[in-house]
């Protein structure tokens, strides 16, 4: 079975990432990898650009305009279409991801390690 790894560095340029990730640069050079530069969308903050990436949507689309919103996401994303398809999923993430894909508001005493949920 094959496994799909998504890493996603909130804040860094794709030249320090060049520069700075030789593991990473290891598995590209490898053929076991893959990197992609990614242009950004507008507004350039973190949040809506987490729903753009995991849905695909530009943000006109997805309506997470800033990083107050606070909800679940209300369009199809990576965790829903692997769900239909029997996928497993997992993530490392921010508490942003976790509010838009499996539950909000995060509550950092409950939510900070979950399992079996949409990730």
């Amino acid at each position: 079975m094959s496994k799909t790894i998504f890493v996603l560095l909130d804040g860094c340029t794709y030249d320090s990432a060049q520069e700075n990730l030789g593991f990473l640069e290891h598995l590209i050079e490898g053929g076991v990898g893959s990197k992609f530069k990614v242009r950004g969308e507008l507004p350039s903050l973190s949040r809506p650009m987490y729903e753009t990436l995991l849905t695909g949507l530009p943000v006109c689309s997805h309506l997470v305009t800033n990083n107050l919103v606070q909800r679940l996401s209300l369009k199809e994303n990576i965790f829903t279409l692997c769900r239909k398809n029997n996928l497993n999923t997992a993530a490392a993430a921010y508490h942003w991801v976790s509010e838009l894909y499996n539950k909000s508001p995060f509550n950092s005493a409950t939510d900070r390690i979950q399992w079996g949920e949409a990730f």
